[in-house]
């Protein structure tokens, strides 16, 4: 991952590693997730605030956009067009996103 963000010269993989943590805790069962629904008095529940779900699904298709401009570079090269429109759906979708 790491000399693919240097031979694109985006630390994209390095941005996604930074929050696989939160992903994790949302989307996997076992310790992350089990430690989220304790609070502090000992109860049981959701406890992923609206923008915290927000965030996350937000942060999870930016994750696979990433993805996708990463291999379209790879392919293509660094100014992959397939890439910029990939990049260019993901904005306008972001655009559209309420909570």
């Amino acid at each position: 991952m790491d000399e693919v963000d240097v031979r694109l010269g985006n630390p994209q993989f390095s941005q996604i590693r930074a929050n696989l943590g939160r992903l994790n805790s949302l989307t996997h069962g076992g310790f992350e997730q089990l430690v989220r629904r304790f609070d502090a008095e000992g109860g049981w529940g959701p406890s992923y605030t609206p923008q915290e779900k927000l965030d996350l699904l937000v942060q999870a298709s930016w994750t696979a956009t990433s993805m996708a401009r990463m291999y379209c570079q790879l392919v293509e090269g660094p100014d992959s067009r397939s890439s910029k429109d990939v990049e260019a759906a993901y904005e306008a979708n972001l655009r559209t996103v309420q909570l």
